[in-house]
């Protein structure tokens, strides 16, 4: 079962740190061929990867004869693992900001960095003088290292929401643990929950960097994708523990009825993955991300613009509508007259806000803004395809509440 576990979860790890690579790369694209990546969620993707893809071979060939050794992959994977952590303290010290700012946040992260290296160096020097791989010394220093950086980095984050600072802690300590499981020059042959622990601390971290980092619309994307993979990995390896149980020592593995029994297992998957899928979903944007039903809330919004006759009435009621919504404390609309909208949409963006503009036919125009977010929520890309698809049913109604209005004056200077 450990065996499965680690071949399984290692698997599941280059599925999802390149999904999340390619994720990345889409949303790293501009209009007009420019490309601006943000390079903690691209190095996350990156690094990742490499542990995933290098721990892979090094840790499952030899179990079905394909001997080794592989020190330089080994190397390689174990200081990609090392700065995974540095990158979660990075994004926790940036927080909503593109950049670190402040002396102490910046010794903080230049630590985390330099701990890492030093790991990285430790490793590589194992392979050059044929030691130990990973080097013992290497993984205790990331484990005494990033739990000592714990309180120095709760201190200077005193401003952040309680979850946001719970989750990075979690996934520091699970780290930690993982970075001290391996230090003992473990080979894959220990309980499941062992392995689960030790070989997969890689996954956590990906999730806090992204929890940090939600003004870029990927963690939502992510954690669903993520989730439907693994369940339906965790739904495989049921079905073969469940196989592997109740099989008989003295029959082989192909007699029909354990074969019946997988081919049962893998049908039942297929059935009742478009619910699983669903029900993932439904917990993401409900319970986790605290999202509304948006087909509601615009259906709600679509009446009552359909009961108004003044431009703006209208658009206080739908911000009147959408406050509670998105749990925040300002949301109103504003006339434009100039182009600065998108300017103030990157501005307020970065705040963790949105600046939506609502599509009419004619000037004036004019743009919703969603500020001051209650309880650390962020606005996901959900979110603001949410937004989108009411401002422009608001827009419609405007324009016909204009052309109506023209109508009607049109008839009176006939009279």
């Amino acid at each position: 079962m450990s065996e499965l576990l680690n071949l399984v979860g290692l698997s599941t790890g280059v599925v999802l740190y390149a999904m999340l690579l390619v994720m990345v790369i889409r949303a790293g694209q501009r209009p007009g061929g420019h490309q601006r990546y943000d390079p903690l969620l691209l190095a996350t993707a990156i690094l990742g990867l490499v542990w995933n893809v290098c721990a892979l071979p090094a840790y499952e060939l030899p179990k079905v004869g394909i001997e080794g050794p592989f020190p330089f992959l080994i190397a390689a994977g174990f200081s990609a693992l090392g700065f995974l952590p540095a990158v979660v303290v990075q994004s926790v010290l940036r927080g909503e900001r593109d950049a670190v700012r402040g002396g102490l946040k910046r010794v903080i992260a230049f630590a985390a960095y330099a701990v890492s290296t030093v790991a990285a160096v430790l490793h590589i020097h194992a392979v050059w003088a044929g030691g130990s791989l990973p080097s013992p010394l290497g993984m205790r220093l990331l484990t005494y290292a990033f739990i000592a950086l714990v309180v120095p980095l709760a201190a200077v984050t005193r401003g952040q929401p309680g979850s946001r600072r719970a989750l990075w802690a979690a996934a520091l300590s699970i780290f930690a643990v993982s970075a001290l499981h391996l230090s003992q020059l473990h080979q894959g042959d220990a309980a499941w929950p062992v392995e689960l622990l030790g070989h997969h601390a890689a996954l956590p971290l990906a999730v806090a960097i992204l929890y940090q980092d939600f003004p870029f619309a990927l963690a939502d994307l992510f954690l669903k994708r993520a989730l439907n993979v693994i369940a339906l990995v965790g739904m495989a390896i049921f079905g073969v523990a469940t196989v592997g149980a109740i099989h008989s020592p003295d029959v082989p593995l192909r007699d029909p009825r354990d074969v019946g029994l997988l081919v049962t297992f893998w049908v039942a998957t297929a059935l009742l993955y478009p619910k699983l899928r669903d029900l993932i979903a439904w917990f993401v944007d409900s319970v986790l991300l605290d999202r509304p039903d948006y087909a509601l809330l615009r259906g709600r919004i679509g009446s009552r613009a359909q009961r108004q006759q003044d431009i703006a009435g209208l658009l206080d009621d739908a911000c009147a509508e959408l406050a509670p919504a998105l749990s925040a404390r300002v949301v109103r609309w504003r006339e434009i007259v100039d182009t600065t909208a998108e300017t103030a949409t990157q501005d307020l963006l970065t705040r963790g806000a949105a600046v939506v503009d609502v599509p009419v036919a004619e000037a004036p125009h004019y743009v919703i803004e969603v500020t001051e977010l209650l309880g650390g929520r962020r606005l996901l890309s959900d979110d603001r395809a949410a937004l989108e698809a009411i401002a422009s049913l608001i827009g419609r109604r405007i324009d016909a509440i204009r052309l109506s209005q023209e109508r009607y004056e049109r008839e009176r200077r006939e009279q």
